[in-house]
């Protein structure tokens, strides 16, 4: 009876001890700006979900293939994964803007039993004409306010990645023109992901040096 008891414990800690791997990343937006209270979730058996309060997530998963979403107000990210083993695995989202699919000719109003797009004669039917003519203004009108919003957050992003790049500089030369690229990030205040965008833009542009080292990377200005 003992033996038995002591084998019952012994296989309900190993069925504890076997722990999936943890997802997890941070949630950002088309200018690499981190989002707060992003509704997330995965699509394990039963589906997870939470919301990113601070913009990080993290999820509990054993191996196979998954699908995280993220949504916040009208954007969307979406990413598959594939769990292979246990251990961490990092995966950070970017929102995009999400479109409304078109609405169907039932919600236009069109009769099914009615020619609404030629007359007898062969020509296109007023009315047919008139709301293609007002569906084309509104599409031209969506996409001009669609690209002068990506215009105007693209500017606003180039000025910060400017000035996070004057600053970063500024950094290696106080620290005697060589840094840590954890250390960079920490002193700059912003997220692993900007932090090797600006990297990776200076050293195209020729102003920095990055060398591997170890799980991190050495910046040496030139």
């Amino acid at each position: 009876m003992r033996k038995i008891a002591i084998f019952l414990i012994v296989l309900i800690l190993c069925t504890f001890s076997v722990v999936g791997a943890t997802i997890q990343g941070t949630v950002y937006d088309m200018g690499l700006d981190l989002v707060k209270n992003t509704k997330v979730e995965i699509n394990t058996a039963p589906k997870q979900m939470m919301i990113a309060k601070d913009g990080t997530y993290s999820f509990n998963a054993p191996t196979g293939d998954y699908i995280i979403k993220a949504e916040y107000e009208d954007q969307i990210a979406e990413e598959s994964i594939t769990v292979s083993a246990e251990g961490e695995f990092t995966l950070d989202l970017i929102l995009l803007p999400e479109f409304a699919d078109m609405p169907t000719e039932e919600e236009l109003g069109f009769a099914e039993d009615y020619d609404i797009y030629f007359d007898e004669t062969g020509k296109m039917n007023p009315i047919t004409f008139t709301i293609l003519f007002v569906a084309l203004i509104l599409i031209v009108v969506l996409v001009t306010y669609y690209i002068k919003k990506k215009k105007k957050k693209e500017k606003e992003s180039k000025k910060l990645m400017k000035e996070d790049s004057e600053h970063l500089l500024e950094f290696l030369k106080k620290e005697g023109g060589r840094a840590l690229q954890k250390d960079i990030r920490k002193h700059l205040g912003i997220s692993e992901a900007k932090a090797s965008l600006l990297i990776d833009e200076l050293v195209a542009k020729g102003k920095v040096e990055k060398i591997k080292k170890g799980r991190g990377n050495i910046v040496i200005l030139k």
